[in-house]
């Protein structure tokens, strides 16, 4: 299973998330016209930790997750479901988790092309993640 399949899945066992987004629950871009709230997540960057003798097997990703809603109490309300299923996360099955924690997070908004003009609320999380493959 590779990282984002394990978010996934993490993501999509979590009945604090679930019962905002159902299977609303997207990689790297929320396709137009599935229904809000959702959420997307995407890796921003990873790293291989390397020594002199070359790699470690660790790696470090930065994943960023977007939360949408059309308001910003529901939008903050999945954000504290994501951050509650993904903060101090671990697993010890591949790929072994050995920590997961949110650097940042910030509100945002984007426009609503199905919502007549109006903007959507989303909140930004991102989280570094300790990892073995």
């Amino acid at each position: 299973m590779t990282l984002k399949e394990a978010i996934y899945k993490r993501l999509m066992d979590f009945e604090a998330v679930t019962a905002i987004v159902g299977r609303k629950i997207y990689r790297n871009s929320r396709p137009a016209g599935k229904g809000l709230p959702c959420l997307v997540f995407s890796r921003v960057s990873n790293v291989s930790l390397n020594e002199s003798t070359g790699p470690t097997g660790t790696e470090h990703a930065r994943i960023q997750v977007d939360c949408y809603a059309r308001g910003d109490a529901a939008a903050e309300e999945l954000a504290a479901a994501v951050k509650e299923t993904l903060c101090g996360w671990s697993r010890d099955s591949s790929p072994a988790i050995g920590a997961a924690q949110m650097t940042t997070e910030f509100d945002d908004s984007e426009p609503d092309e199905e919502g007549g003009g109006q903007l959507l609320h989303v909140v930004r999380q991102d989280y570094s993640i300790w990892y073995a493959a």
